[in-house]
């Protein structure tokens, strides 16, 4: 496999290590492994409502109005039943995105015969999704090798892996993209994206308290940095 092409300042990663960490996540994710109801989902245009609606909000809470989501099944629901999306936006409180999501709706409906494109480039002009969402929707839902960039993945990799952005905001970094893909395993890649999201919110937190009982304490670059001090 080659290494990731990340710019002008040389970074590269130890192979063994990568294979470390691989084998560490799926031992781990094995066992903890979060149970959402969308991540058994096959409705590929209500992955991507769930998608948008899970940015910047609580996962239970959209854990409880799921089966608000579960009576849409395509853009044409959203123009035609508007009440099910004002009963879902009143219920998570994210009544500005309601705006949003009827845009994208008449888009998918007027550009691409109510089908959810299957690519990358026109996910990513919809209405109210920009790189992250359009990424989990082809890991998720399209079960394609996309780098699925957020804050938990983002954290993993600094730590484990000492990679850091020169961006201001490192979800911007082509790099931190390039990396996260390039240590994705070659099979079951969508379900290690889930380990990843998992292992970043329950373990290698922002505070480091846990990082005496990581998994991947024994090759982590935050922690031989952290034992020095």
């Amino acid at each position: 496999m080659t290494e990731p092409n990340i710019g002008q300042k040389p970074f590269s990663i130890d192979p063994s290590k990568r294979r470390y960490f691989i084998k560490k996540i799926r031992e781990w994710g094995k066992s903890n492994l979060k149970n959402y109801p969308w991540r058994e989902e096959k409705n590929l245009f209500r992955l991507l409502l769930t998608e948008i609606f899970l940015q910047k909000t609580d996962s239970l809470k959209i854990k409880n109005i799921y089966p608000l989501l579960k009576q849409i099944e395509t853009p044409f629901d959203i123009l035609n039943r508007e009440d099910i999306l004002d009963h879902i936006v009143s219920r998570t409180g994210l009544s500005y995105k309601k705006g949003r999501i009827l845009r994208l709706s008449r888009q998918i409906v007027d550009s691409f015969n109510g089908k959810l494109p299957g690519n990358y480039s026109d996910l990513v002009r919809l209405t109210g999704v920009g790189d992250y969402i359009a990424n989990a929707v082809m890991a998720f839902g399209y079960e394609e090798k996309a780098a699925v960039v957020d804050t938990n993945t983002i954290r993993i990799v600094q730590s484990f892996f000492g990679y850091c952005s020169s961006k201001k905001r490192a979800r911007d970094d082509r790099r931190m993209n390039e990396i996260i893909l390039w240590i994705l395993p070659c099979r079951q890649y969508t379900v290690f994206s889930y380990y990843l999201l998992d292992f970043g919110a329950d373990v290698c937190v922002s505070s480091k308290r846990l990082c005496h009982e990581c998994v991947l304490k024994r090759k982590c670059a935050y922690y031989e940095t952290a034992k020095t001090r």
